[in-house]
């Protein structure tokens, strides 16, 4: 990861954002709820408003029969979903529109496919704004997607071949739901639609929406047919079937070493090592070795994942935690105390790689002075080669990396002969 021309306090946060999307990973989940619903509700009512209309108390008389009693007896027993729309779009407080929103959600679960197949037709009667009839129809498809799944998908594709992008709405386990509750209607469905090309109508042929639908397909196959799932994603480019993999969400504990295997086998070992941890692994326990280990255990962790994991940790612990701060031995000893008890074969060799990061993006030359005298004090105190080897190939490489001169100075002190001729050779 290299980040020069960036000052450590940016790169800080970089880091750290960089770091909880890691931790967090690229999960789908329904979008829109009901406290972020209201809330674009009132600010579609609101910019309606002249501030003349805001300033005034009066409002024009409604017809008799135009009028909606805004008692909570007529709108938690009410069944007609459009007054309940109009209402939560027009209410003056927000405890009315809470209380319209929450039944016109309870009315449409209640509903069946037919009925909410044609209110979601009439939506368009309606006369209501862009991003609050969005909302509507999200709670409709939501349902619909388990009433009248090829009807709901359907729409989810208009939505995107209009728009040219993935619905916000769009919740990506609810085609895995569908595959797995009707699997022979959901292929039908999916294959259908791959062979009228539907997933091809972008400018470049490669639509971001097949890749969730693809996800979600191997997903399940994964469970009931690991080589057939293994099989279907090999036959994908290479460059989709990144996509397609990244696509993959919530994988259970059980399938987790099916993933695993069929991720190593199907992609470069860089791309697997980091698709792998950011799907696998359970970083609730991040600050408990024994953990992760179990979790190594599971999914059968290669050494060169069990590395990659320290070394994400590592531009962490080191790199953000000294440009926070500064550079500390402190800091230094609880990462490399903590990468020990997690691996113990690469906790020197990421420590050194931490380190080597750090130095390649600061630009005082104290701080630079100190980190080099640093790492020939941790060496000294009985940590192996392995720690400053990455500081030595990384001389010359990086805008305030180590100068040839001061990488020589280090390599001397390699204690391996063979490898320390090996380090000079490249350093004339």
């Amino acid at each position: 990861m290299k980040l020069n021309h960036i000052a450590p306090p940016v790169l800080a946060l970089i880091i750290a954002a960089a770091w909880l999307t890691y931790l967090r990973g690229s999960i789908s989940t329904v979008q829109q709820e009901n406290a972020l619903m209201l809330e674009k509700i009132a600010n579609i009512r609101n910019a309606s408003i002249s501030p003349n209309e805001r300033a005034s108390s009066k409002k024009p008389q409604k017809k008799a029969e135009d009028q909606i009693n805004p008692s909570a007896d007529w709108v938690s027993t009410t069944r007609d979903w459009k007054k309940l729309a109009l209402f939560a779009r027009d209410a003056d407080t927000e405890k009315e529109r809470s209380a319209a929103w929450s039944q016109l959600k309870k009315l449409l679960t209640e509903m069946s496919g037919e009925e909410l197949t044609t209110a979601y037709a009439d939506i368009a009667t309606l006369g209501l704004k862009t991003s609050y009839r969005d909302g509507i129809e999200h709670l409709m498809l939501h349902e619909l997607a388990k009433k009248n799944p090829e009807f709901a998908f359907g729409q989810y594709l208009a939505k995107f071949e209009r728009n040219g992008a993935v619905p916000n709405s769009f919740d990506f386990t609810q085609f895995e739901d569908w595959v797995t509750r009707d699997a022979t209607a959901a292929t039908a469905w999916y294959e259908k639609e791959i062979a009228a090309g539907t997933f091809d109508k972008s400018l470049d042929g490669k639509s971001p929406f097949r890749a969730p639908f693809e996800a979600a397909f191997i997903k399940t196959l994964l469970i009931s047919d690991p080589a057939a799932a293994e099989k279907r994603l090999t036959e994908t480019p290479l460059d989709q079937r990144k996509a397609i993999v990244a696509a993959i969400i919530n994988v259970e504990e059980k399938d987790q070493k099916a993933f695993a295997d069929m991720v190593r086998r199907t992609l470069p070992q860089e791309d697997a090592s980091a698709m792998i941890l950011r799907k696998t692994m359970d970083h609730v326990y991040l600050d408990d070795p024994k953990k992760i280990q179990e979790n190594f255990e599971r999914i059968a962790a290669t050494p060169e994942e069990r590395s990659a994991f320290l070394v994400l940790e590592a531009e962490y612990s080191i790199v953000c935690q000294f440009a926070l701060s500064k550079p500390s031995r402190k800091i230094l000893d609880e990462f490399h105390t903590w990468a020990k008890a997690v691996d113990p074969t690469s906790a020197d060799r990421v420590a050194g790689i931490g380190l080597a990061e750090y130095l390649d993006n600061i630009t005082d030359p104290k701080a630079q002075e100190y980190v080099e005298t640093l790492a020939i004090e941790y060496h000294s105190s009985g940590v192996s080669d392995e720690f400053l080897i990455p500081l030595i190939e990384g001389s010359g490489k990086g805008r305030n990396s180590l100068s040839k001169e001061k990488a020589r100075e280090l390599a001397m002190k390699i204690t391996d002969e063979t490898r320390r001729e090996e380090l000079l050779q490249k350093l004339k």
